[in-house]
């Protein structure tokens, strides 16, 4: 506005000298009134557009209206003043003077309006290289509503579509990295079950050359005293029983790492049947009896009624339900008591076998249920024993998705274990 006002005065300057120069004092006053009065309406009418443009569709309307209007207001004037005042305009001097005004005006009303237009430009060139840099936070905003608008909502669009596109990106890129993360850890884990394997089975074999070394050395002592002729008849007679038990013990072994060999590959071995398993429980107590009677020891059953039925292979459970039993009475003293207890437990049937033993040391319960192991005092109690009783155990009831633990006893050994009803899902049973 100050430049436009500035204008006007430099036009009014130039028609007022040529006013003075042509017709006089009076002349250049009226000549310095029209100029005056039509530069101000120029100016407005270029203010008014540049205010309005918002509103026109298309830049060639702001200067058409801009510059049409500044000229028809330049034309019009000129006119009207020279048929009021025909005697201060009619010199060719001050009308080429006037007329000069009028085309400066409009030249400088063509000029705002292309500086408003040149303004959208830059911000929308600015706002551009900004999205170029990595900037996507920025927003292309115009004065105007013409094409330069549109350009510059078409460059929001895209600004919107590159976002999506890098939260896609970034959302891929989290996800893969997190795939990424599952694969180490699913590596990591075969490597610790690969690692845990292989433990267990120098474990293996470490526990089963121990167990080997007695007998063998025992049969070699006997053969060679046999083979030298260094033994009496009946001395004779007593080792062949000797290398007997050996043998038999050597056997126990072998089948037992067979066993246990095909329960850690996840074959259980025998048919799986619907069934009570009160049936089995019972079979296997009575043929434990004549062991505790020789012991001088109580043997007791205490059955649930109506206990669920269950899913399993027979021989296995009654193997487990063995397995236990022994281990119960080689560990109660005479006049003692082993009570093999059956009930029902969260959609499951529950087994257990107590004792009034001596019972297990804490820090072993973990770990009687592993391969060879004896622990302290149950080493000088199990003599002979495999050390693998246990471990069959466990695995015959995990292969029927149950659990077994060693439950808190106030005295001796509480074993307890649980195999899900039929129809149950493993997850179903909980540890006591």
């Amino acid at each position: 506005m100050g430049f436009g006002l500035l204008l006007v005065a430099a036009t009014l300057s130039i028609g007022v000298a040529a006013g003075a120069l042509s017709s006089g004092v009076a002349a250049a006053l009226t000549v310095a009134v029209a100029v005056a009065a039509i530069g101000l309406a120029i100016v407005a009418i270029s203010e008014l557009v540049v205010r309005v443009r918002g509103r026109m569709a298309a830049i060639g309307s702001q200067l058409a209206v801009g510059a049409g209007g500044a000229t028809l207001v330049g034309g019009v004037g000129v006119w009207l003043l020279a048929g009021l005042d025909a005697d201060a305009f009619g010199a060719p001097a001050v009308l080429a003077s006037v007329l000069l005004c009028v085309a400066v005006l409009v030249t400088r009303t063509a000029y705002v309006i292309g500086m408003a237009v040149g303004a959208d430009v830059d911000r929308l060139c600015d706002g551009l290289m900004a999205v170029g840099t990595g900037d996507l936070d920025v927003r292309l905003d115009t004065v105007g509503g013409d094409q330069v608008a549109r350009l510059a909502e078409a460059g929001n669009r895209m600004i919107d579509q590159l976002m999506l596109r890098a939260a896609e990106r970034d959302e891929a890129e989290r996800t893969r990295q997190a795939l990424l993360r599952a694969i180490v850890d699913q590596l990591r884990e075969r490597a610790a079950e690969r690692d845990a394997a292989e433990e267990h089975r120098k474990e293996l074999v470490v526990g089963v050359s121990h167990d080997l070394r007695t007998p063998l050395t025992s049969l070699q002592l006997l053969v060679s005293a046999i083979r030298d002729d260094m033994a009496s008849r009946q001395e004779r007679a007593e080792y062949a029983d000797q290398m007997l038990a050996h043998i038999a013990s050597l056997t126990q072994l072998t089948e037992q790492v067979f066993e246990f060999s095909r329960l850690e590959a996840g074959d259980l071995g025998g048919l799986r049947v619907r069934m009570s398993i009160v049936e089995v429980v019972r079979e296997t107590v009575d043929r434990a009896r004549p062991s505790a009677a020789a012991r001088d020891i109580r043997l007791e059953i205490d059955v649930q009624p109506r206990l669920p039925a269950v899913e399993v292979a027979p021989d296995r459970l009654a193997r487990v339900l063995q397995n236990l039993l022994q281990n119960a009475l080689a560990h109660t003293p005479p006049d003692g008591r082993v009570r093999v207890a059956v009930r029902s437990a969260q959609a499951a049937v529950e087994v257990e076998v107590s004792d009034t033993g001596s019972g297990i040391a804490a820090s072993e319960r973990e770990r009687i249920f592993e391969p060879f192991f004896r622990g302290g005092a149950s080493a000088a109690r199990t003599g002979p024993g495999t050390g693998l009783g246990l471990a069959i155990s466990r695995a015959i009831v995990e292969a029927h998705g149950g659990r077994i633990w060693v439950a808190a006893a106030a005295r001796g050994t509480t074993i307890r274990f649980v195999l899900p009803s039929a129809g149950e899902a493993p997850a179903a049973l909980d540890r006591d």
